[in-house]
C-alpha cells in the first residue's frame, strides 16, 4: 500500500511539472514580453518609480543590467516600460530626443500634461501606422509646477492619471498591497519602504523570481535612484 501511494505521489508531482511547462511554453507563445512588472506611486510633490530590471520572454530569463528599466527623458519626467525591450529604448529616445527639440525651440520645457499626450499619442499613432499593437506599456511620472502626476499608459494608447499604478504580471499583487497601503500624504520615505515591501512580496510570491529591481524617485529639483 505504501509503495502505490508512493508511485501515486511520483506520478502527480510530474503531471504537474508537465502541465507547468506547458502552460509556460504557451504563456510565451501567446506573447510573453509583458512579464516584467513595474509600478509608481505619486506624492504630493514627487514620483516614485520601481521596475524589475531584468527580462523575460515566456520562460526564458535574459540578463540584463537594469539601466533601461527607468529612464530619466526629461528634466521633470522619467519613463518605465513593461514590454519588449528594443520597443522601449526606441520609444524612449524618441521621446527624450522630441523634448529637447521642443525645448531648443520654445526656450523652456515642454508642459507634464503635455508629455503625458504626446507619449499616448506616440504609442497610439504607432499601432495605426504599423497595423501592430505595439508590445509595451508604460508609467510616466512628471513633475512641475503644477505638481507630480503619474500617467499609466497601455498597448492601444489608453491612458489614465492615476496616484498609483502597475505593469505586468506581478501587477495585481502590487495593487493589492497598494490599494490597502496606499495615501496622498505619503512623503518620500514612507513611498519608499512602500515601494520596498511590494518588491519583497513580489520576490516571495512571484511565479519567477524578480532577481533585481530600480527604485527611483523624482522631485522638483533631484531624480535619485535608491539602493
Amino acid at each position: 500500500i505504501h509503495k502505490l501511494a508512493a508511485d501515486a505521489a511520483a506520478e502527480t508531482t510530474q503531471m504537474l511539472q508537465r502541465l507547468l511547462v506547458i502552460v509556460a511554453l504557451a504563456h510565451a507563445r501567446r506573447g510573453g514580453d509583458f512579464t516584467g512588472v513595474n509600478f509608481g506611486i505619486r506624492g504630493e510633490d514627487f514620483v516614485l518609480l520601481a521596475a524589475e530590471t531584468g527580462h523575460r520572454k515566456g520562460p526564458l530569463q535574459y540578463a540584463a543590467d537594469g539601466s533601461g528599466a527607468i529612464r530619466r527623458v526629461d528634466a521633470g519626467a522619467v519613463l518605465s516600460c513593461v514590454g519588449h525591450q528594443g520597443e522601449a529604448d526606441d520609444l524612449a529616445a524618441f521621446l527624450r530626443e522630441s523634448l529637447t527639440a521642443y525645448r531648443l525651440d520654445a526656450g523652456r520645457s515642454c508642459p507634464a500634461k503635455a508629455v503625458a499626450h504626446f507619449l499616448r499619442r506616440e504609442i497610439a499613432d504607432r499601432r495605426r501606422t504599423d497595423g501592430n499593437t505595439p508590445e509595451l506599456r508604460a508609467l510616466l511620472g512628471t513633475v512641475d509646477d503644477e505638481g507630480a502626476a503619474l500617467t499609466w499608459v497601455d498597448e492601444s494608447g489608453a491612458r489614465a492619471d492615476l496616484p498609483y499604478g502597475a505593469h505586468g504580471v506581478g501587477a495585481p499583487l502590487v495593487l493589492g498591497l497598494l490599494d490597502e497601503a496606499y495615501s496622498p500624504s505619503l512623503n518620500r520615505d514612507e513611498a519608499i519602504d512602500l515601494a520596498r515591501t511590494c518588491l519583497d512580496v513580489l520576490r516571495r510570491r512571484y511565479a519567477l523570481a524578480v532577481d533585481a529591481a530600480r527604485i527611483v524617485v523624482l522631485d522638483a529639483s533631484t531624480c535619485r535612484e535608491v539602493t
